[in-house]
């Protein structure tokens, strides 16, 4: 991946969005952050260029392996390598060794999921514990959702995704009713209509420094 170019949060060479990076080593844009002719547009096209061939790499791993293989990888949350996604480096082993085993002792029922959200909800409800919360729920679900098929059809929010969505002006927090998910209908057509929704959940989490950029930048 080219220098400057922000890699994906669910790309294979993936980096931590729930941290903060330095902008001169990752940056969505291929030019400098500030640039007058940065547009949402420009954004978009520089994400279809570059990171979204690593959540397509991403993805496709799960998918050529059996179901019950494809459980338990996503469910230790197995790189190609062998490595631990990112995201889920921090969680103690034995919590996701558990969720595999858990997740594969329910097969059948992953195997009946008509939708995302039912799968989600399923694996929420099987694994949820202190230890694993909302990011790797959705990582899970993404991963065994692509073996069979079933992708978001809405963007579910995680922290990096959120400070993407404050930017861009589609976020607003209600204290008594937490928001998961926002629908696509939402989401200003220079990304809806060019990104799938899980696509656009990865976008707004690298690129929400630069959707920052804009936002001021139109104010």
């Amino acid at each position: 991946m080219a220098r400057g170019i922000k890699k994906g949060c669910n790309a294979f060479d993936d980096v931590d969005c729930s941290t903060s990076k330095p902008v001169e080593e990752f940056n969505c844009s291929s030019n400098n952050r500030g640039q007058r002719d940065l547009t949402l547009n420009a954004l978009v096209s520089n994400y279809i260029e570059k990171p979204r061939n690593g959540m397509k790499r991403y993805l496709r791993y799960y998918v050529q392996h059996t179901l019950k293989d494809a459980i338990e990888i996503a469910a230790r949350c197995k790189l190609y390598n062998g490595k631990y996604h990112r995201h889920q480096r921090r969680i103690k082993k034995f919590l996701l060794n558990e969720s595999a085993t858990k997740l594969l002792g329910i097969q059948d029922k992953i195997k009946m999921c008509r939708d995302f959200e039912d799968l989600r909800s399923l694996v929420d409800n099987t694994i949820r514990v202190k230890g694993i919360g909302d990011l790797t729920i959705y990582d899970i679900s993404l991963r065994i959702g692509a073996k069979l098929g079933l992708y978001p059809q809405a963007i579910y929010l995680q922290a990096g995704v959120i400070s993407g969505a404050k930017a861009l002006g589609i976020y607003h927090k209600r204290e008594s009713i937490p928001i998961k998910h926002i629908r696509i209908e939402h989401i200003p057509k220079p990304i809806s209509s060019r990104l799938e929704p899980h696509e656009i959940e990865d976008f707004l989490c690298i690129c929400k420094g630069e959707l920052g950029d804009i936002s001021l930048k139109n104010t």
